[in-house]
């Protein structure tokens, strides 16, 4: 596993203290991508398979408009 210990992922991907459709864009845009694909991210790996899905897209929709 390339994650750091005790890595988890924020559902903010951007950081600016919302969940919104930017965070959401932000998994959308690596839908499909793998670990060690030039697209994919661990940022945006919610769920820590190394594979950029629907769950991630879901796990940040979930949570849409939460404030941080």
């Amino acid at each position: 596993m390339i994650y750091p210990y005790d890595f988890v992922p924020k559902l903010d991907v951007n950081e600016d203290g919302i969940v919104n459709i930017v965070d959401i864009a932000a998994v959308a845009k690596a839908y499909g991508c793998k670990s060690g694909d030039p697209n994919w991210s661990p940022i945006v790996d919610m769920d820590l398979n190394e594979e950029i899905n629907i769950i991630d897209i879901s796990t940040a929709a979930k949570d849409y408009g939460k404030t941080f």
